[in-house]
């Protein structure tokens, strides 16, 4: 990862645009940013850390009211945008935090939410890829495998955090490794160990409480007494017991079966042949029955026979009496045809007709063709009344239009008392007079404040002036005195060397300690202070009231812009007019041009209707006749053509009819004549109806069947040579009850004896699958003990060492050989960082304590009791292994960009060319490393700067220098 360049406004310290371009420094390497104490040095850091991870560890909760400048205005925006690369795609990313500003509409202030986007540089430039809070952080999370915690370990050694590190007790450091490696996953893994222990011992314990329930139940089943410890053999003993009872009962139960069936047979034998002989009994009775009915069945079987006959010939009696009837009807209907057609024609029927009704056509055909040529002329005479009405129509709406035409012409013609464009300039430049006037009244306001607090600071410093000058007064007073009171007698005098003292001085009043005269200095020097940076104050205060000055009062530009505004309003209105004018009067104008030209074809069409309609009244009056009308004239003739077709409908219909007539009085003889009858009579009488004749056919039928199953039946040669005498199979049948009865009692009891020895063996399979499973399961805890122990750091763990302190001691030993590396140079070989390895007490974590190493003693001591400056070498080169380590933990990042914040001032000249001498081992591969210090020598060491000051109105600026 490099980060290329960072800019911010109304942040921090910084109100105007600040850009840092860190690529500059590139060729360089390293560079220095330096800067009074309170410029802003580290908040070009907060800015980086900011915008990428929405978070400035500096100000901890605070964050977004301490990011806004204060020195911004509510005008002034806030936002920080940043431009790095990962993997080799470059991104900018943009934020804003929350802050008040003014409302865009109405007085009063309003919560500017906060923002961020992002880019990435494509081939056809920065392509957009988020654009919210959230998603933005959801995209960064992806692009930088580092989270903000440790890109403050790796990319940004903070000023006094690298040092907490080396200091740190072991819980501190277990957490700052915990954070970084995300080992929770250990503690969680520890965690669930002792669940599952505590889970698989209670399930041990709930097993073998089912184990007793189920010894408990077999003792209870079997009625026996229950052994001090339940084995295999016992086991073996009930279950064959009970099979051995089981194979008695079934050996019971089949001789018992054996006797039943035995039984059984013998009855079944008996009732046989008592049914064989009621069978011959039941067949020879019916037999006889029968012969009894055949005189009266066959004379059903001739009457059947007759009516089905009769039945075979009513069809064509049937048709000979319907054609009967439609002939009288036919007859009935042509008489009436021909009356009709003499009243119609006014003349008798003739015989032939076909030459007359030819005739007839034609006239039809003509008269309809008039018919629609009067049809035509009502439709042209109709056409003709709306195209009149189209013209007078047209002729009215065109004296409308040529009155608003007018109407528009009138707006057109009007002037304009003034432009849009130039009413709402005027209305921008009260706008910003107007905001000039309000910055200007909030600078006066400012102003007066801050003179105020000069005022006070002034009061302030004259007091701590009089004060220090009365004290060092009494302390020159005093200070013969105190000359005197160090006077021996036989020594010189300090003063004039004399070794007599006549009359020494002596001390008046309170004396005057010199801490006091220190303490009045001190006050002095913050009174000083405070009033020189109040004058500061006033000079900018100032400064923004001369900016703003110039502008008309408050009051006053909005009565302006509210005049303005009505202006503007008006010359919109006009404009407006003007523009709905012009559209209106070219489509009146062109609205009148088709409707002229609409009315010039409608007056020839008008013309050509006119000539259309002379022509077909004279065809239609010629076609009339005498009648009144045409449609009269075509009535009379289709009547006459009506009656014509009706007479020779008739004369065919009746022609036909009686030719079918005589081919069905022909059928019907033929069919009395086939089947037997003299005469229709005969066939008439031989009817019956359907119900009698199928309750005959039935009769005929029943009895014919019974005869043959009966015949049937008695030729069975079981039925032959029975015995006269009816068998009894009673004394049979109460040996199979008694057999039964003892067969029922030998299964019950081999039933018991099965169903005992199968609970019996279900239960002793349950406890022998339970002895089993309670085995592994015991073998599987006691596994899972012993694991879990030696994770949460008990026996057999010799070390008591938890899995989680075992892990981050090895990333922590990691870290100390990447620092020593360092160190060794640093500290010219004499120091080197240990890891303490000794057995962990209760509640301690061993392998997470840092001791050092003095190779010119050989001796081990605590990391607090180094130097000021030997204990910021140490701390640096631990930094800067857990950066090495931590961003190889990341998937092997490359941290092209690095930054440390102070804290060489108190290394020596010497150190300090160590500690140089390491920092430019880490330009090596491309890296460029920014050094943030205010001490002198480094601004010598390193030509590359930027320099963060104050401007004169107290806000900071950044300057690149070298």
């Amino acid at each position: 990862m490099r980060i290329h360049s960072v800019e911010m406004a109304g942040f921090g310290p910084f109100l105007s645009p600040q850009r840092v371009d860190f690529d500059a420094f590139a060729d360089d390497g390293i560079f220095l940013v330096q800067g009074r104490t309170g410029a802003g040095k580290s908040s070009i850091l907060d800015a980086v850390v900011y915008a990428l991870f929405n978070n400035a560890p500096r100000y901890r909760s605070a964050a977004p009211l301490q990011l806004r400048s204060h020195h911004c205005s509510t005008d002034d925006p806030t936002w920080v945008e940043l431009e790095f690369s990962s993997d080799g795609r470059r991104y900018r990313v943009r934020r804003t935090p929350e802050y008040e500003r003014p409302k865009s509409r109405g007085e009063g202030l309003t919560t500017e939410r906060p923002t961020a986007h992002l880019w990435r540089l494509d081939a056809s430039g920065w392509t957009a890829l988020e654009a919210s809070v959230r998603t933005v952080a959801q995209a960064l999370d992806e692009i930088l495998p580092l989270s903000c915690q440790q890109f403050l370990q790796v990319v940004l050694l903070a000023q006094g955090e690298f040092a907490r590190f080396l200091v740190a007790d072991s819980a501190e450091r277990k957490t700052l490794l915990g954070a970084l490696f995300d080992t929770s996953r250990f503690e969680s893994f520890d965690r669930l160990l002792q669940a599952r222990v505590a889970s698989r011992r209670g399930e041990i314990e709930r097993a073998a409480s089912a184990t007793d329930v189920v010894v408990e139940q077999l003792v209870l089943h079997l009625a026996t007494d229950r052994p001090e410890e339940p084995d295999e053999e016992w086991l073996a003993l009930l279950h064959g017991t009970t099979a051995q009872a089981v194979a008695e009962a079934e050996e019971a139960r089949a001789a018992a079966r054996r006797l039943l069936d035995e039984r059984r047979s013998e009855w079944e034998g008996a009732r046989a042949l008592l049914a064989l002989q009621q069978r011959r009994d039941s067949l020879l009775a019916t037999l006889a029955r029968l012969d009894e009915q055949a005189s009266r069945v066959g004379e059903a079987r001739r009457v059947v026979a007759r009516a089905e006959a009769s039945e075979a010939v009513r069809p064509a009696r049937e048709t000979c009496v319907r054609l009967d009837v439609r002939l009288r009807h036919e007859r009935d209907a042509l008489a009436k045809a021909e009356a009709t057609y003499e009243e119609v024609h006014g003349l008798p029927v003739p015989s032939v007709l076909a030459d007359e009704r030819d005739d007839l056509v034609e006239r039809v055909a003509a008269a309809r063709q008039a018919l629609e040529l009067e049809s035509r002329l009502a439709t042209v005479r109709a056409e003709q009344d709306q195209v009149a009405r189209r013209i007078e129509e047209l002729r009215h709406q065109l004296g409308q239009v040529e009155h608003r035409l007018a109407e528009h012409r009138q707006v057109l013609e009007r002037e304009a008392t003034t432009s849009v464009d130039k009413a709402s300039s005027v209305v921008l430049e009260l706008i910003d007079e107007q905001a000039r006037s309000r910055r200007h009244v909030a600078a006066v306001a400012e102003r007066a404040r801050a003179e105020q607090e000069l005022l006070v600071a002034g009061e302030t410093r004259t007091r701590a002036s009089a004060a220090l000058d009365a004290l060092r007064r009494r302390s020159l007073d005093q200070y013969a005195g105190r000359l005197a009171q160090g006077l021996v007698e036989g020594e010189a005098c300090p003063v004039c060397g004399g070794v007599e003292h006549p009359a020494p001085a002596e001390v008046t009043g309170v004396p005057v300690r010199e801490e006091d005269v220190e303490a009045a200095e001190r006050e002095f020097t913050a009174a000083q202070a405070a009033c020189t940076a109040a004058e500061a104050t006033v000079a900018a205060a100032r400064a923004r009231e001369s900016a703003h000055a110039g502008a008309r009062s408050p009051e006053l530009l909005a009565e302006l812009v509210h005049e303005a505004g009505l202006v503007v309003r008006d010359a919109e209105r006009q404009a407006a007019e003007r523009a709905e004018a012009a559209t209106a009067h070219a489509e009146l104008d062109h609205r009148r041009q088709r409707m002229s030209e609409e009315v010039a074809g409608l007056v020839v069409r008008a013309e050509a209707l006119e000539e259309s309609a002379d022509e077909l009244l004279r065809r239609v009056e010629a076609a009339s006749g005498t009648s009144e009308s045409v449609a009269d004239r075509l009535d009379g003739l289709q009547a006459q053509l009506a009656a014509l077709d009706g007479v020779l409908s008739c004369r065919r219909s009746e022609e036909k009819l009686r030719a079918e007539h005589a081919t069905a009085r022909a059928h019907l003889v033929e069919m009395l004549d086939r089947h037997g009858f003299d005469d229709e009579a005969a066939c008439v009488a031989a009817q019956r109806p359907a119900v009698e004749v199928e309750q005959l056919r039935r009769d005929v039928r029943r009895h014919d069947e019974l005869l043959t199953v009966t015949t049937s039946g008695l030729a069975d040669p079981a039925l032959h040579e029975l015995p006269e005498d009816p068998c009894d199979p009673a004394p049979l049948e109460r040996l199979v009850h008694e057999a039964a009865t003892a067969h029922d009692l030998a299964a019950e009891a081999a039933g018991v004896a099965t169903q005992r020895h199968g609970t019996t063996t279900d239960l002793v399979r349950r406890l022998r699958i339970a002895w089993a499973r309670d085995a592994d399961v015991r073998r599987e805890f006691e596994v899972l003990r012993r694991l879990a122990a030696t994770v949460h750091g008990e026996p057999p763990n010799t070390r008591r060492l938890r899995l989680e302190s075992y892990v981050l001691s090895v990333e922590l030993d990691q870290i100390v050989q990447a620092a020593n590396r360092r160190l060794h140079v640093m500290s010219a070989g004499r120091y080197a960082l240990l890891l303490d390895d000794r057995v962990a007490t209760r509640g301690n974590n061993a392998g997470l304590e840092v001791r050092v190493l003095d190779h010119h003693t050989q001796e081990t001591r605590a990391p607090e009791s180094l130097s000021g400056g030997e204990k910021f070498l140490a701390s640096l080169s631990l930094a800067l292994g857990l950066s090495e380590v931590v961003s190889n933990r990341a998937g092997g990042v490359s941290l092209d960009t690095l930054f440390i914040d102070e804290g060489f001032g108190s290394l020596d000249a010497e150190t300090l060319d160590l500690a140089m001498h390491t920092l430019d081992s880490l330009r090596e591969h491309g890296r460029t490393v920014g050094v943030i210090s205010h001490v002198e020598a480094m601004k010598e060491r390193i030509p590359a700067q930027l320099l963060v000051e104050h401007a004169p109105g107290g806000w900071s600026m950044i300057r690149t220098l070298g």
